[in-house]
Parts: C-alpha cells; sequence; structure tokens
C-alpha cells in the first residue's frame, strides 16, 4: 500500500471517529456562574454530592449557579445531573442542589407539511461547598 493511500485511510478513519463522538455525545451542555467564594477547579474525578428535594444538614456556602441543558435523544435527567457535576467541579464546588427542572416539548410542520417533533430538557442548580 502506498504512503499516499496509508495517509488517505488513516484521515478518513480519523475523520469518522470525530463525526461519530460528535453525533454520540448529543446535544448536552452546561453553564456555570460564580456568585460566591472563589474556589479552585476540582480534578474530574472527584465525587461531587446531588441534593434533590432536600438539603445537606452541614452548614454549606454557595459557590455558584449551575445550569444543564440537553436536546433530543440526549435529553435524559441523569445526563443533565452529569453536566451539573462537571459544572460544579469546574467551580470548585462539594455539592449541587437541584433547584428546578423541566421538559419543554414543541410540535411543528416544516413548509412541506411534515411534522417535527423537539424536546428540550432543562435542569438548575446551586453549587456549594462546605466549609
Amino acid at each position: 500500500m502506498s504512503t499516499q493511500i496509508k495517509r488517505l485511510t488513516k484521515r478518513t478513519v480519523l475523520g469518522a471517529l470525530l463525526v461519530g463522538t460528535l453525533f454520540m455525545s448529543g446535544c448536552l451542555e452546561g453553564t456555570a456562574e460564580r456568585t460566591g467564594i472563589f474556589l479552585p477547579p476540582k480534578p474530574a474525578s472527584a465525587p461531587i454530592d446531588v441534593f434533590i428535594d432536600t438539603v445537606p444538614a452541614l452548614p454549606y456556602a454557595e459557590v455558584g449557579i449551575v445550569r444543564a441543558e440537553g436536546m433530543h435523544w440526549s435529553a435524559d435527567f441523569d445526563s443533565l445531573v452529569r453536566v451539573m457535576k462537571d459544572q460544579a467541579r469546574q467551580l470548585g464546588a462539594d455539592a449541587v442542589i437541584l433547584t428546578d427542572s423541566w421538559t419543554e416539548e414543541d410540535i411543528w410542520y416544516d413548509e412541506y407539511g411534515y411534522e417535527h417533533y423537539d424536546m428540550r430538557m432543562v435542569a438548575t442548580g446551586i453549587a456549594i461547598y462546605f466549609p
């Protein structure tokens, strides 16, 4: 096999892997806004607790607000929580208190009369740390 064909094959495989990775990652995104004390980011392996329908019994301080949003098939609650944990790690937080989550559904018709369905899930929370 010539060098040129090997190079072309390698580029094709890398391009396919990149497109596949982007497709599999779906449309998940998160944001974090610092509203409290500055803490250094935590490593990706750091555990982050999530409090749903409750608040921690220990004293805590607010670090920031985290938000996650997902579209279509990537929009499930567990994925949103994972994104919010990642955002909390970037703020240096120890935990997230889930404050709200909702689903928006939209059905619309294009110019040819075809029906389209869009779903979006959103979750917000308060990133906290335990002093």
